[in-house]
């Protein structure tokens, strides 16, 4: 049995296994990296904070335009925010900051 707390959701699972990433166990509120996913276009390492909902980072270099994107996201599945990211990766979506 998964423990949803600080364990992937289920949902997530598959999806995971899929992508060659960790099935995590983090520890309570602290920042966990749980595995890279690469090709061709991008480079993405993820991490997961737990507390006890799920917010997840990713950090997205696209190798075409040699940029890297950090995307944080509020509570959620990862199944979620894996398209956000997988797009940002490969330049589908861009994201520009003015403050």
């Amino acid at each position: 049995m998964i423990d949803e707390i600080t364990q992937p959701y289920r949902e997530d699972v598959q999806l995971l296994k899929k992508l060659g990433l960790k099935i995590f166990s983090a520890e309570h509120g602290k920042e966990t990296f749980f595995g890279t996913v690469e090709n061709e276009q991008y480079k993405i390492d993820c991490f997961v904070t737990c507390i006890p909902a799920h917010f997840y980072k990713f950090i997205i270099l696209n190798k075409d335009e040699n940029e890297t994107t950090i995307l944080k996201t509020g509570s959620g599945l990862f199944s979620e925010y894996w398209v956000v990211a997988d797009k940002i990766g490969r330049d589908l979506i861009r994201i520009e900051k003015i403050t």
